[in-house]
């Protein structure tokens, strides 16, 4: 998408792999680096939570949550969760605009997720038809 943007001469920032712990950041930011071919870019920091602090199978359920995420899904993300129903509570009350099983509350339509979700669909039948 950056070498798309900047063929037409448009500025571009790149998010970061979402939340990553504390032991992990300055190798993300090495793999980042190459990645985005120069363009600036930033990496959410550490979860205020015990998943951020290395305990072993901590990053287990937060690597569901990153999943269900990535797959738009709800139900897996309240399971996830550190509190399911204060979860679901405030997604129910925040719906976005329209449609919003394709999209998460705080984005409404231009969630990140549900942009490249929509990108590699569109590049994968793009192929499979040659």
């Amino acid at each position: 998408m950056t070498d798309r943007a900047w063929k037409h001469n448009i500025q571009v920032m790149v998010e970061g792999p979402g939340h990553v712990p504390m032991n992990q950041i300055e190798a993300n930011m090495q793999i980042q680096k190459t990645i985005c071919k120069g363009a600036p870019f930033y990496v959410l920091g550490p979860l205020v939570t015990d998943i951020a602090k290395g305990i072993k199978g901590a990053i287990d359920m937060d690597n569901k949550m990153a999943d269900a995420r990535h797959k738009l899904d709800w139900e897996a993300q309240f399971e996830c969760a550190l509190d399911p129903e204060t979860a679901r509570r405030i997604r129910d009350s925040r719906k976005p605009e329209v449609d919003h099983s394709e999209a998460c509350s705080m984005c409404g339509k231009f969630c990140a997720v549900r942009s490249m979700n929509k990108a590699i669909k569109s590049q994968v039948e793009m192929l499979k038809n040659g």
